[in-house]
């Protein structure tokens, strides 16, 4: 799965990078900065994997749901079907 350096929600160009640190996470959503964090050494699926994740939240930012009303589980759930559906449907 390739990952976008760059994507548009909404009114809202989001940025992501490949960091080599990112402290207590592999991945990381910033919403003010509208820039999403991926750690650069993960294996390819768990880097997918990420992506989707915090993808899933960026969709919740631009739905104007709060990161305090994003629910983890449900974040993890969708983006683990929705990463299989992108691999598979390339």
């Amino acid at each position: 799965m390739k990952i976008p350096k760059k994507y548009t929600l909404g009114a809202v160009d989001w940025t992501v990078k490949l960091e080599e640190s990112i402290p207590g996470a592999i991945g990381m959503t910033l919403r003010d900065e509208a820039t999403v964090l991926i750690l650069n050494k993960l294996p390819t699926e768990v880097k997918g994997q990420t992506y989707c994740h915090e993808l899933v939240h960026t969709i919740l930012f631009s739905m104007g749901k709060p990161a305090a009303e994003h629910d983890e589980v449900f974040v993890d759930a969708f983006a683990t079907f929705l990463h299989q559906y992108l691999k598979q449907h390339k």
